[in-house]
Formats: C-alpha cells, structure tokens, sequence
C-alpha cells in the first residue's frame, strides 16, 4: 500500500506540475482559484480538466478531518480484523 501511494502521489504531482499547478489558493482567495482552474482546464489533460475545479482550491481543515477519519476508520478496521501491527 505505501508504494501505491507513492505512485499515485508522483503521477499526481508530476501532472500538476506539467501544467504549473503546484500552488494552492485555499478557499478565499477567488481570483487565485479562477486563474488556477482556468489553468488547468487549458492543460489539454481531459482528467485533469474534468478535477480542475476540484483541484483549483484546498481547504486545508476540510482535508484534515478527512485524513483523520479515515485513518482511523483504517486502525479499526485493521483491530476489529486482528491484524498484527506493521512493522
């Protein structure tokens, strides 16, 4: 798992910076997300258009919560199946 991880983080931050999408304009900052969606939509990748909206802005509590709560539904799951701790 922590190599398809890695994978995936590498495909996405390599698309990302292909198109100049490395920076990330939060949720307040409209005009930064407009020129950052218009970016991406102009990056002739039909997937990465398709996220563009998605991906033009972050919300960085939003995405916190959902790491914790996944994760930890994951550490549960892993208990309540009695999986033995990584090593």
């Amino acid at each position: 798992m922590h190599l398809v991880r890695l994978l995936v983080a590498t495909l996405i931050g390599t698309l990302l910076r292909e198109v100049q999408a490395g920076p990330t304009f939060g949720i307040a900052d409209q005009d930064g997300i407009a020129v950052r969606q218009r970016m991406l939509e102009d990056s002739r990748l039909p997937h990465l258009a398709e996220a563009a909206p998605y991906l033009a802005r972050f919300d960085r509590e939003a995405e916190y919560r959902y790491t914790v709560q996944a994760a930890t539904a994951l550490v549960l799951e892993r208990v309540k199946a009695g999986a033995r701790p990584m090593s």
